[in-house]
């Protein structure tokens, strides 16, 4: 997957008002929170970042000129992405590693990424001063990163406290993940309406899996009465985003729900769509709350 996909998101709340700020410097800090928001979003972020690349880019250039630490992230941004077809990963590099020596936790998190595999106790440190200073997509990372046990001993307890940080701070991956850890009782206790209500909070911020996993437990009553309906609403949405996994759910419903009426007409009321029982004894159901829980925790 290209890097832009495997970032994680801030707070979607930002919004176009950010490119109002009262001075460059919080203009470009407020670019970048708003690229880091839709770096998630896997089925629009690219064409995010492409339209505000295209109206941003000669104020970022300025802002390099003028050496700007958050301007030289966004100009290493659009020369890693390359909206415009021209990658240049040694300038993004170089970019990259001057804004992280300047504190950009931005920039440091995406040297972390960069230099991974080669310098995994580097990529460790840069994303705990990222961490530091209370930025969501660093704590994401470092949560993951003890939750898989990859650059660090696995530790789903502490990967459990990193991430709930920064779900706590906006990010939408984070959310999901907490959601589904709640859920499945992952490096904390089991608690389904607290897993719901961490999953409400990423399909209120747009969040395609957040929607899907809204819509599986109003369909399957995970954490909330069964609510077909409702489901069904937050399914389709979370489709129409692109999450192909929340079709396959779709689908599911809609069939269940047209079994149902066919039965009715037969007066063969044998099946009531609301008895949670009938869809846990359904293999359908099994597998695709598996694949749920590997997209919610971990499919970012």
């Amino acid at each position: 997957a290209c890097l832009f996909a495997l970032t994680a998101g801030c707070s979607r709340s930002h919004g176009e008002e950010l490119h109002t700020a009262s001075t460059p410097a919080e203009g470009f800090r407020a670019d970048a929170d708003d690229i880091v928001a839709t770096a998630f979003d896997l089925y629009r972020g690219q064409q995010k970042f492409t339209d505000l690349a295209n109206r941003r880019r000669q104020a970022w250039e300025a802002g390099v000129e003028a050496g700007d630490p958050m301007a030289k992230h966004l100009m290493g941004m659009v020369h890693l992405i390359a909206p415009d077809g021209r990658r240049d990963l040694q300038r993004a590099t170089q970019l990259f590693g001057e804004a992280a020596a300047n504190g950009v936790p931005h920039a440091q998190v995406m040297i972390g990424e960069m230099i991974e595999r080669e310098r995994p106790e580097i990529t460790m440190a840069l994303y705990e001063k990222a961490a530091e200073q209370d930025f969501g997509w660093a704590q994401y990372k470092l949560g993951c990163a003890y939750g898989e046990g990859r650059l660090v001993t696995q530790d789903q307890r502490r990967a459990f406290e990193l991430i709930l940080l920064s779900a706590q701070n906006g990010v939408t991956a984070g959310q999901t993940d907490v959601g589904a850890r709640y859920e499945y009782g992952k490096g904390t206790t089991i608690d389904k309406q607290e897993a719901f209500r961490w999953y409400q909070r990423a399909a209120a911020q747009g969040d395609a899996i957040g929607l899907m996993c809204v819509g599986a437990c109003q369909m399957l009553g995970i954490g909330t009465p069964v609510d077909c309906e409702q489901a069904e609403r937050h399914l389709r949405q979370a489709a129409e985003l692109g999450e192909p996994l929340a079709k396959q759910y779709l689908s599911a419903l809609l069939d269940r729900k047209a079994a149902y009426v066919k039965t009715l007409d037969t007066e063969a009321r044998d099946y009531d769509p609301h008895d949670i029982n009938t869809w846990a004894a359904d293999s359908q159901y099994r597998e695709l709350e598996y694949r749920r829980r590997e997209n919610a925790m971990f499919g970012r």
